[in-house]
């Protein structure tokens, strides 16, 4: 996201929308903490696929949400794509040889 629209707020947005969610709305652990949620999710089997009772970051499908995320934003968000380098612009130094 950084790298597409060159700023990081997307990113921070992003990011902070997803744990607050996570936690706040739909009742689930982020990075184990215990969730506070308006809709309580009961336990948890431990697997791969729903990240159990650390949470959904620790599950595939928290994995495909993020990857479709990205695809969006690679596909619908304008702006370009940047190489890190690319905004450093070199500084000419003069020498006098006096």
């Amino acid at each position: 996201m950084t790298l597409k629209t060159n700023n990081l707020m997307m990113a921070i947005g992003y990011h902070l929308t997803w744990n607050y969610f996570q936690d706040n709305v739909f009742g689930l652990p982020v990075s184990g903490q215990s969730p506070n949620g308006i809709i309580k999710v009961s336990n948890l089997k431990d697997n791969f696929i729903t990240g159990g009772a650390f949470g959904p970051e620790a599950g595939i499908l928290s994995t495909i949400v993020i990857i479709l995320g990205f695809l969006f934003v690679y596909r619908f968000v304008k702006g370009e794509a940047t190489n890190v380098g690319e905004n450093i612009s070199a500084v000419n130094i003069e020498v006098n040889e006096n």
